[in-house]
C-alpha cells in the first residue's frame, strides 16, 4: 500500500470517499473534527513510506533494544497490541505472524530495561492502539504520571 500510494497517490481518493472508515470501522465513532487531523496525517505519502520503513526495520529495532543499557528505575509503560496488523486485504502478502513474534520478543526485552517497566495489553487492538483503544493510551499515561508522582 505504501508503495502504491507513493507511486500513484491513491490514498487521497480513498480518504475523500470515506474509505478509511470502511477499512477501519472504529473510525466511525470519532467526530469529524477529531478525524480531520488524523486523516491529514494519513493521506501524506510520507506517512506510508515511514510505516513501510518501520516494518522493514523491526529486526534492527529488536537488536537495538537487546544492546540498550538498563535504565535503572525509570518508569516505562509498554503497550502491547493484540496483533501488529490484522489480516485484511491491505496486508495480503505481508508476513504477519513473524512480525508478531518479533514484537513479542521486543516487549520482553523492553520489560527488562527498567525495574519499573510495565506492559499493558491492548486487547482487541491492532498496531494503531491510539485509534482502536484510546482508553489504553490514557491508562498508560496515568501509570507513568503515578510513578513519577504527578497523579
Amino acid at each position: 500500500m505504501a508503495i502504491l500510494d507513493s507511486l500513484f497517490g491513491i490514498i487521497r481518493p480513498i480518504e475523500t470517499c470515506r474509505g478509511f472508515e470502511v477499512v477501519k470501522p472504529v473510525l466511525k465513532r470519532f467526530e469529524r473534527s477529531q478525524l480531520a487531523p488524523i486523516k491529514r496525517s494519513v493521506v501524506r505519502p510520507k506517512h506510508w513510506l515511514t510505516m513501510l520503513q518501520e516494518i522493514a526495520s523491526l529486526h534492527t529495532s529488536s537488536q537495538q533494544v537487546s544492546v540498550a543499557n538498563h535504565f535503572g528505575d525509570i518508569p516505562i509503560v509498554s503497550i502491547k497490541a493484540a496483533a501488529f496488523f490484522r489480516a485484511s486485504v491491505w496486508t495480503l502478502g505481508m508476513t504477519l505472524k513473524p512480525a508478531d513474534r518479533l514484537r513479542d520478543r521486543m516487549h520482553v526485552q523492553l520489560g527488562q530495561l527498567s525495574s519499573r517497566c510495565q506492559t499493558i495489553p491492548a486487547d482487541k487492538s491492532g498496531h494503531f492502539v491510539w485509534v482502536d483503544r484510546p482508553d489504553v493510551m490514557m491508562k498508560a499515561l496515568d501509570r507513568v504520571l503515578e510513578q513519577v508522582g504527578m497523579d
